[in-house]
């Protein structure tokens, strides 16, 4: 599994592990940061997405392998570049089944600036001739970690989604998601798209709402006011202009996709929207505390 000090990496292997699986290869950048986790029986080996000959040692002998995304977004097309690298090593010495962890509707045209990033990269997998599944991910719940506080210290949830849906998925259930399609006895190729239910704002903002018991008003923006209220509200440009452009892709329907895939990899439901909020509501209310000192 590359990416595998990363936070999602992390909790892949922490389900490989609770699901019995031995030999498993972690690699990374920085294998000190795996230390405990070479102590539970992980095989830990380095491998730099951006040095290909450290790639062809690091996947050496592997039959399957988990492929994370790199978190390179700061230089156009480097991360193309650094999954190319990856792929090609996979190709060279014959690794069987690679699993992809992607978005949904990562299209050229989306108008959010990294994902087209992952549609490339489906493709440079899809030509490789390796068999592969892409774990196409739906928004992680657990990006509301860093958002909510903020809501609910305000009490206003601003948005550009309009009606749009989005869906979501945590990020410990992708993980159990492509830990349980390496260890399947016939791994499922194509693509997997693991989300939940498509939710709309005002669907969420009741969620929030029932869940810490406040009131909390839903304020509609076009695209340019909501990254002009971000701004003033001290979020810098590039994050503001991010965050509006993940309305936008909503707005426009491209994040409302239903599948039960997770379902049919794990055999269990996807965490929903209320059990995430209720599992972390003392963090949360932590960093609402946090915002009013």
């Amino acid at each position: 599994m590359t990416g595998a000090s990363g936070q999602l990496g992390q909790k892949v292997l922490e389900h490989l592990l609770s699901a019995g699986a031995s030999h498993v290869i972690a690699v990374t950048r920085n294998p000190d940061a795996l230390a405990a986790w070479q102590a539970r029986g992980i095989h830990v080996r380095h491998g730099d997405f951006n040095d290909p000959a450290s790639l062809d040692v690091a996947f050496s002998g592997v039959e399957r392998m988990v492929m994370i995304a790199t978190d390179e977004m700061a230089t156009p097309g480097l991360r193309i570049a650094q999954h190319g690298n990856a792929v090609a090593a996979a190709q060279r010495v014959g690794v069987g089944f690679v699993a992809y962890t992607s978005m949904i509707n990562p299209g050229p045209d989306s108008p959010v600036s990294f994902l087209p990033d992952h549609y490339a990269t489906e493709t440079l997998i899809g030509d490789s001739g390796i068999a592969h599944g892409i774990l196409r991910h739906g928004w992680y719940l657990d990006n509301l970690l860093a958002t909510l506080p903020a809501v609910l210290a305000s009490g206003t949830w601003l948005t550009s989604a309009g009606d749009g849906r989005a869906s979501y998925i945590a990020r410990d259930d992708a993980a159990r998601a492509a830990a349980a399609l390496l260890l399947a006895d016939r791994p499922a190729e194509g693509m997997l798209e693991i989300v939940g239910s498509p939710m709309a704002v005002t669907e969420m903002v009741e969620i929030v709402s029932r869940v810490f018991d406040q009131s909390i008003q839903l304020l509609p923006l076009s695209d340019k006011a909501f990254v002009e209220a971000l701004s003033a509200a001290g979020v810098p440009a590039p994050f503001a202009a991010l965050a509006a452009s993940v309305d936008s892709n909503t707005r426009l329907g491209r994040a409302d996709v239903q599948s039960d895939a997770f379902e049919h990899l794990t055999g269990q439901l996807p965490q929903t929207l209320e059990q995430f909020l209720t599992a972390h509501r003392d963090v949360i209310k932590d960093r609402v505390n946090a915002l009013a000192q």
